[in-house]
């Protein structure tokens, strides 16, 4: 369903299309991380094997080891801070989907903008107030 004026569509439809993009997004970086976890286990591997090498192979391989385990690191921590970025992307298109929303609808300007105002609180899309602002709305339109 998507609203009925032409801009809210477009809103709607860029939410949409922000949403969907950064949903790929999340899913690559998470195939990455999985991987990375792996690549840095396959790194520990390989330092628990060393005591069983010689001298000289164990010399050689033991910077090899260190920089593949602080790459997988770094790769982990970067695949954190693209998640928290796409996650933030995500945020964004749902506060523009909101807006699309709550502009084509037939609520007056000031419910319209106190919900608009409303933060997302990780747990609900409008926030804690969102309850009570509805039902001063509702309560507002009883007699109507």
């Amino acid at each position: 369903m998507t609203p009925p004026h032409r801009d809210s569509r477009q809103l709607d439809a860029a939410g949409r299309r922000i949403l969907a993009s950064s949903s790929v997004a999340l899913c690559y970086t998470d195939t990455s991380c999985v991987l990375t976890r792996f690549s840095h286990t396959l790194w520990d591997s390989m330092e628990r094997l060393l005591p069983s090498l010689s001298e000289d192979v164990r010399t050689a391989l033991t910077p090899l080891i260190r920089d593949g385990q602080q790459a997988a690191r770094l790769t982990v921590r970067s695949g954190v801070d693209s998640t928290d970025s796409i996650g933030r992307v995500m945020a964004a298109s749902v506060a523009l989907h909101r807006r699309a929303w709550l502009s084509a609808s037939n609520f007056s300007s000031p419910v319209r903008d106190a919900l608009l105002n409303m933060p997302f609180d990780g747990k609900s899309l409008f926030g804690a107030h969102a309850d009570s602002a509805l039902r001063r709305f509702r309560d507002s339109h009883v007699g109507d």
